[in-house]
Order: structure tokens, then sequence, then C-alpha cells
């Protein structure tokens, strides 16, 4: 989920290209719509979104059964947007934007393995 289409569509492209399924949605209220009608193994998470950031989805997407891995995007530093109890918890990664495709699967690895 990110409202930025440049980084939406490259995301996509890096996922599928590395054979992953892939809904790309632009605002929180797209997000919390695909969360309740489809199950994923992964949800990207941008920290500022139109209708609900990262933040205010964290909970929903992590009430799933079973909870997705979660990994938090953005254009801020992890130590500027780090809430307690919010990136730190297993499970989850962050990627600074703009991000590579080396440091897109470094952090598939560390979720997946």
């Amino acid at each position: 989920m990110d409202d930025e289409d440049a980084v939406r569509i490259a995301v996509r492209r890096m996922l599928e290209r590395r054979g992953a399924e892939v809904d790309a949605v632009a605002d929180g209220r797209e997000a919390r719509a695909a969360m309740a009608r489809s199950q994923y193994d992964l949800v990207f998470l941008d920290v500022n979104m139109p209708a609900g950031g990262a933040y205010d989805l964290l909970a929903d997407a992590r009430r799933r059964t079973p909870a997705p891995k979660i990994v938090v995007m953005s254009g801020y530093s992890e130590s500027f947007t780090a809430k307690p109890g919010t990136l730190g918890d297993d499970g989850d990664a962050f990627l600074q934007k703009p991000f590579s495709l080396a440091q897109l699967d470094d952090a598939l690895r560390t979720l997946f393995t």
C-alpha cells in the first residue's frame, strides 16, 4: 500500500518478478477493504497514507488469522517513524524509501526464513 503511484508500481513489479500475486492499493480505506476480502501472507504499509497509514492499519493486519508478515515503508528513517510496540515486533521489517531490489530481497529473506 502506497499513495505514490511510482512506488506502488515498482514494489508490485519487484514482487511479481519473484512469483508473488499482488494486490496494490493507494490508501488506508482500500487496504482495509482488501484485507477484509482476502488473506495475505505479506502486507506492505506506508507510514503516511490518506485514510490511514501503517500505524492505523498494523493492528487490523495483525488481527487476521493467520496474521500476515508486515513490511513498513517510509521516506523517513526508521528512528524517526518508530513508535513503541509497532515496528519492532517479531515478523516485521522496515524499508526506507527509496529502496533497492536487493534491500527488498533482504527483507523478504528475513521474514520468510
